[in-house]
This record gives structure tokens, C-alpha cells and sequence, in this order.
């Protein structure tokens, strides 16, 4: 009895001595994941890697936002039972036009339309910091998508909000960053349209089904004029 003793304790001595000489190997394959390093090499991948300026549109289009336009008219009604979907009120202050900056459907638009515009840039950076480009990619289609898609983004957010911060660059200084004037914003919205809508590809197929082209650009431009007294007054 006491030898197997002496032959556990020794066992179990020597754990810690194959765990740490075992964790020498730590640059192993990562197969969840694709780095920057080693994307942006196809037209495929170029495809792929605007994806999530479109995917943000998802979350924008289901609730929150929805909610916001439609819920504060008679548009949208959203039945209170008991506790059911009463959620502290959230959904009656936005039918009252009573709603804070702590309610949830107004925080949530927020961050969904500013997640859009963040995705935008950063993608927008990805490609021009690529050293090199696959044959067949035409950037200046994929820029243009981005900036239509990037100024969609700011329309929603001057028509929902009014004031907000233009952020135009991935690599700013938060600190720096500060509330626009809504005369601004149009400018900035209006600018941008009419820089990428020339650049932007004009076929209307599968291969470019789901994705902004020069008539997305329009549509989006035609919106902010028809506003345009809104937004700035005249």
C-alpha cells in the first residue's frame, strides 16, 4: 500500500511537467477565422468581405428603426396585455412622442445605423491599404458601393435624428469626433452620391443582385432631395 503511494504521488508530480513541456507548439492553424493578411486576394473574397455593409441592413430594417418611423404614428401599433410587450413603456412613449435617450428602440437605431457607417469605413480602408489587387476587381465599383452604402446610412440617421457626428474615416480620434449641423450632413450625404454614382456599375443581374449600384445611388439621392426642405430649410 504505501509503494503505490509513493508511485501516485510521484504520477502526479510529473502532471505538471507534461502539461507545460506539451504547450511549446502555440502557433497552430487557426481555422475559424481569416486574418486581413490573407484575404482581399480573390475577386471572391472581395465579394465576400463587403458583406457585412449589406447584413447591417437586416437588424436596421427589422424593429428599432422600424419602430421609430412607424410605431410614432398610426402606422404601427404595438399591444400592451398585461406585462406583455410592455417593456417599461418603450413602445408607448415612442407612440406618444415622449420617448428618452434611454429608451431601448431609439438607443438601438442608433447603434444599428452607426454599426453600418463603422463597417463602411472599415472596409473602405481594408481595400485601399491592399499593396496589390486580384485581376478582375475593379475598386473603384467596390469604393462606390461602400460610399452609396455608407451615405444611405447617414440618410437614416439625418432622418431619424437630425444633428449627428460625420465620420468618415475608420482611422479618427473619438475625442474628436462632434455633432454636425443637419445642413451639413445633407451636404456630406449629397456629396458623396454624386462622387460615387459615375463610378458605380449599372448592370442589373444575378451577379449583382442584393448590391448598390448607380440606381441604388439615385434611388438614395432622389430620397434626400424629396426631404431636402426638411433637412435644411429651403
Amino acid at each position: 500500500m504505501r509503494t503505490y503511494k509513493k508511485i501516485k504521488i510521484i504520477l502526479l508530480g510529473l502532471i505538471p511537467v507534461f502539461i507545460y513541456s506539451s504547450c511549446t507548439k502555440l502557433d497552430t492553424p487557426v481555422y475559424s477565422a481569416v486574418s486581413s493578411d490573407s484575404f482581399w486576394k480573390t475577386a471572391d473574397q472581395f465579394n465576400a468581405g463587403l458583406a457585412p455593409i449589406y447584413t447591417d441592413l437586416r437588424n436596421l430594417q427589422f424593429w428599432d428603426a422600424l419602430e421609430l418611423v412607424e410605431g410614432s404614428t398610426d402606422e404601427l401599433i404595438v399591444p400592451t396585455r398585461g406585462n406583455d410587450w410592455l417593456d417599461n413603456g418603450n413602445h408607448q412613449r415612442i407612440f406618444l412622442h415622449t420617448w428618452t435617450t434611454n429608451d431601448g428602440p431609439v438607443n438601438n437605431a442608433w447603434t444599428q445605423i452607426f454599426q453600418g457607417i463603422a463597417d463602411c469605413n472599415y472596409i473602405m480602408n481594408q481595400i485601399r491599404s491592399q499593396p496589390s489587387v486580384p485581376a478582375g476587381v475593379d475598386t473603384s465599383d467596390y469604393i462606390s458601393q461602400l460610399r452609396i452604402m455608407r451615405a444611405y446610412y447617414y440618410l437614416d440617421a439625418l432622418d431619424y435624428f437630425g444633428n449627428v457626428p460625420i465620420v468618415s474615416s475608420f482611422k479618427i480620434d473619438p475625442s474628436t469626433v462632434k455633432n454636425n449641423t443637419q445642413k451639413e450632413v445633407f451636404s456630406f450625404i449629397e456629396s458623396e452620391l454624386l462622387a460615387s454614382i459615375p463610378n458605380a456599375g449599372s448592370d442589373v443581374d444575378l451577379t449583382t443582385y442584393g448590391r448598390a449600384n448607380k440606381w441604388v445611388g439615385f434611388a438614395v439621392l432622389a430620397k434626400l432631395y424629396l426631404n431636402a426642405q426638411v433637412y435644411t430649410g429651403t
